[in-house]
């Protein structure tokens, strides 16, 4: 999964404007050791990434804000979407005031297709079981997570965007997505009017289009 950054730049280096970003960079896998976001292989592959003038999409673990906003500071020209810090929410905020570097995404832990909600144990679902539990919790779920972020994105609105993070093959059934797009539209219909659009698509383009 870690190919080596050497073996990283000559495809880089073959293929121009090809790639638009690099990751995910995840660093709070359940089982094993995790790596650090400040390991050497990962320092070399952010310096790549500058160079190349692509996005890093990276899942810090807990305990790993520091490490995020000393990469922040170390890569001034470097995007970071980061995503799944729950924990942190505010600080994060915190962190936007100073890095205009540093983009949010939410997704999973909104929409808890991995099972990141304490009602389902963190426990990863089927695909049943999360149309059951969604379709029970919509209204507490929609409120819950407005009362986490509403705040935060308004104060930011130009550094989140809306994306959903699939990844088993139940996640992209018709049902489930139709489900996962309606609790987006319906968060983002609560926002500000004034930075719908921008959580929406227009700080993805934006994303896309400054590179």
């Amino acid at each position: 999964l870690n190919p080596r950054p050497s073996k990283v730049e000559k495809v880089l280096d073959s293929n121009p404007g090809l790639f638009q970003g690099y990751g995910e960079a995840r660093f709070d896998f359940n089982l094993g050791t995790n790596a650090n976001p400040e390991d050497q292989y990962f320092l070399e592959m952010y310096a790549l990434a500058d160079k190349n003038n692509l996005i890093v999409q990276i899942h810090p673990d807990r305990g790993q804000l520091p490490a995020l906003e000393r990469l922040l500071k170390k890569y001034p020209d470097v995007k970071f979407l980061a995503h799944v810090m729950p924990d942190v929410k505010k600080e994060v905020g915190k962190l936007m005031g100073t890095y205009s570097n540093l983009y949010y995404s939410l997704d999973a832990e909104i929409h808890y297709l991995f099972g990141y909600h304490t009602i389902q144990d963190n426990k990863g679902p089927t695909k049943e079981e999360y149309l059951k539990f969604m379709r029970e919790n919509f209204d507490s779920l929609l409120k819950e997570a407005l009362d986490d972020w509403k705040q935060i994105i308004e104060a930011y609105p130009n550094q989140f965007t809306w994306v959903t993070d699939r990844w088993y093959r139940w996640h992209f059934d018709s049902e489930v997505s139709g489900l996962v797009v309606e609790f987006g539209r319906t968060f983002i219909g609560h926002l500000d009017p004034a930075v719908q659009k921008n959580v929406a698509y227009k700080n993805a383009e934006k994303l896309l289009q400054e590179r």
